[in-house]
């Protein structure tokens, strides 16, 4: 993560994410989002911790009439850096979308 904040600002393509920060004890939050009517598969996002990330929310879900694209409720880090980040995942965004992962705890 840069001093900003950003896990990405990639102006070119017009992709943004950031961690949301919750109280002590909050699982993380990551927010990402395409500004583009492009689809983006394949984007690396950085993740501040390893494991499974619900995705709670996709703008591009069929309640919000959408496309269902996504990742099909959840993604798995891998050990791979981005955006200032030891762990991170390849995701494909929707056009025009905003998704919030949330970080699984057992």
């Amino acid at each position: 993560m840069d001093s900003s904040g950003l896990l990405v600002d990639d102006v070119e393509h017009q992709v943004f994410a950031w961690p949301r920060r919750g109280e002590p004890g909050d699982p993380h939050v990551v927010v990402v989002v395409n500004l583009t009517p492009v689809e983006r598969t394949g984007f690396r996002i950085g993740f501040p911790v390893a494991g499974r990330w619900i995705e709670a929310l996709n703008t591009d879900s069929e309640c919000y009439h959408g496309a269902n694209r996504g990742h099909g409720g959840a993604i798995e880090t891998e050990a791979v850096p981005a955006g200032g980040e030891a762990q991170s995942a390849l995701l494909t965004l929707p056009p025009l979308s905003a998704i919030y992962f949330v970080e699984e705890r057992s």
